[in-house]
C-alpha cells in the first residue's frame, strides 16, 4: 500500500496489532457496530509482522466496512503507528489497540468533540477494565471532563489506546519515536513521549470521559512484573531523550519516578524489616533498569 496524504476522511481509526487475532476480531467487531458513526471515516489496521492468521482476520473486516489493511514488519509500536499516520486520509487520527472494546459512540463523540473545541489539537477518551486490574494497564477512569495543557500535566492523558490527534499535529511535533513501544528497543512510552512533545508545543488537550474504551487485559503476577519493567525502561528512555537536550523538567520527572518506585523510604523500611526478600529485589531490578535506560537513552541522543 502506497503512502497518501489527503483530507477528504474526517477520522483515521489506527489500530497497530501482531498476532493477536481473536483479540483484534473483538475491537474491529465494536468499530464496525459502531452507531451513527462518522459520515467519513475509515479504520486502519497496521500489521506489526504477525506470523498467524491475522491477516486474513483483517482482510475479513476489509470485506464488512471502511477497514483497510497496512504492513509494518519492522517490530515496534511506535513505528506501527507511523505506518498507519502515512497511509491515513483524515484530518483526524484516532489511536485504539487490539485488546480493547469501544463503545457504540466512541467515534461520533471524537468527532463532534473536536468540532465542539475548535482551540483543542487532541481528545482523550476514559479507559477502563474490569474491577481489580492494576492502572498501569493503561486505565484513564477520571470521572470529570476537563482541559488538559502544560507539561507537567503530561501524566493525565490518556494511554495510546484512547487518543485522538488533528493531523497538524504531527505536522508539527513530528510523528512517534521508533525506538519506543512494544517490540522496539524501549519497550513502552511511545505513547507518553508523543503527548510530552505535545505538550511541549504548546498544544491544549481535552479529556471526555464518556469516550470509553473497555481494556480487556488479561493479568497475572508473572506478566506484571514483567509489564513493570517494561514500562520502567519506557519511561526513563523518554526521560532520558529529553534530558539529553537541556530538559530540566524531565530529569525532575525521572528523579521523581525513581525514588517513588525504588527509594520510598517507608515501605522500603517495611520491607527490610520484615525480611521481605522479594520486594527489596524487585526494587533494586527496577533501579537498574530505570537508571539503566535513562543513561542510554540519553548518551545516544548525545552521539547524535
Amino acid at each position: 500500500m502506497t503512502d497518501m496524504r489527503s483530507d477528504d476522511v474526517a477520522l483515521s481509526v489506527i489500530i497497530c496489532t501482531r498476532s493477536r487475532p481473536v483479540s483484534l476480531r473483538r475491537t474491529l467487531e465494536s468499530l464496525l457496530a459502531q452507531e451513527a458513526p462518522p459520515k467519513e471515516w475509515e479504520v486502519i489496521v497496521v500489521d506489526n509482522g504477525a506470523t498467524d492468521e491475522t491477516r486474513e482476520v483483517i482482510e475479513s473486516f476489509v470485506a464488512r466496512g471502511p477497514v483497510r489493511y497496512a504492513s509494518e514488519p519492522i517490530q515496534g509500536l511506535g513505528r506501527a503507528r507511523n505506518r498507519g499516520i502515512a497511509v491515513a486520509r483524515g484530518r483526524l487520527l484516532a489511536f485504539t489497540d487490539d485488546d480493547v472494546v469501544l463503545s457504540l459512540d466512541w467515534a461520533r463523540r471524537i468527532v463532534d468533540r473536536f468540532s465542539a473545541e475548535p482551540d483543542v489539537d487532541a481528545v482523550f477518551g476514559c479507559v477502563y477494565a474490569d474491577a481489580g486490574i492494576p492502572s498501569m494497564f493503561s486505565l484513564r477512569t477520571r470521572p470529570d471532563a476537563c482541559y488538559i495543557q502544560g507539561k507537567h500535566r503530561v501524566w493525565e492523558s490518556t494511554g495510546g489506546n484512547n487518543m485522538a490527534y488533528r493531523r497538524s499535529v504531527t505536522d508539527r511535533i513530528g510523528l512517534f519515536d521508533p525506538l519506543h513501544g512494544s517490540g522496539a528497543k524501549y519497550w513502552g512510552a511511545d505513547d507518553a513521549e508523543f503527548q510530552y512533545r505535545f505538550f511541549k508545543a504548546g498544544f491544549k488537550a481535552f479529556y471526555d470521559p464518556e469516550i470509553k474504551a473497555k481494556h480487556m487485559v488479561e493479568v497475572d503476577s508473572r506478566r506484571y512484573d514483567v509489564e513493570i519493567l517494561r514500562s520502567d525502561a519506557g519511561i526513563a528512555a523518554w526521560y532520558g531523550k529529553h534530558a539529553a537536550h537541556g530538559d530540566l523538567f524531565a530529569v525532575r520527572l525521572f528523579l521523581t519516578h525513581l525514588a517513588r518506585n525504588t527509594l520510598g523510604v517507608r515501605s522500603l523500611i517495611h520491607a527490610i524489616g520484615h525480611a521481605d526478600a522479594t520486594e527489596i529485589r524487585r526494587r533494586a531490578r527496577r533501579f537498574q533498569v530505570l537508571t539503566q535506560a535513562f543513561f542510554s537513552r540519553a548518551m545516544m541522543e548525545l552521539r547524535q
